[in-house]
């Protein structure tokens, strides 16, 4: 289910507005607002950490994963750092660097049970960069990658 379908299942949840043409109208057209507006600003932002961080999800026995939920006011994603070399377990400081657009773009994790997850809601894609093993370890995620057919359902 897409965003759209989520904003307006839960508008009309409410039963506030089943009857009212008026505001139907209304909400149509500022969600069509909103989807052109989000279009725009894909079509021209800034990845500000595409390619910082060695461009793969996945190296020397790290991993870099995201889970997306759709949801009302953007998607939830919960990136995850895990070990995949069980030798060389994930137990220091996990550094996740998102876009400048968050208050704390830089945002450290301490591991556990080698594993490290930090839960974000977006309003658009960029890349996730990552640092761990005190900086021995670089990965990079483009979370636009992973919701491009969503985007695209989005924003048609």
């Amino acid at each position: 289910m897409d965003s759209m379908s989520s904003i307006k299942e839960e508008i009309e949840s409410t039963g506030m507005f089943r009857n009212d043409v008026k505001v139907k109208k209304e909400m149509t057209r500022l969600i069509k607002l909103y989807k052109e507006t989000v279009k725009e600003y894909l079509d021209n932002q800034i990845d500000f950490q595409k390619g910082k961080w060695g461009g793969k999800n996945e190296s020397n026995g790290r991993r870099l994963s995201a889970f997306i939920e759709a949801g009302a006011y953007g998607r939830k994603i919960m990136l995850e750092v895990d070990a995949t070399d069980l030798s060389k377990p994930l137990t220091n400081i996990v550094i996740f660097h998102l876009h400048p657009s968050f208050s704390n773009a830089s945002v450290e994790v301490k591991a556990q049970n080698n594993k490290a997850q930090l839960e974000v809601i977006v309003l658009f894609p960029f890349t996730v960069g990552v640092e761990c093993d005190n900086n021995q370890t670089k990965l990079e995620l483009d979370l636009s990658e992973l919701i491009a057919s969503e985007i695209s359902d989005f924003i048609a």
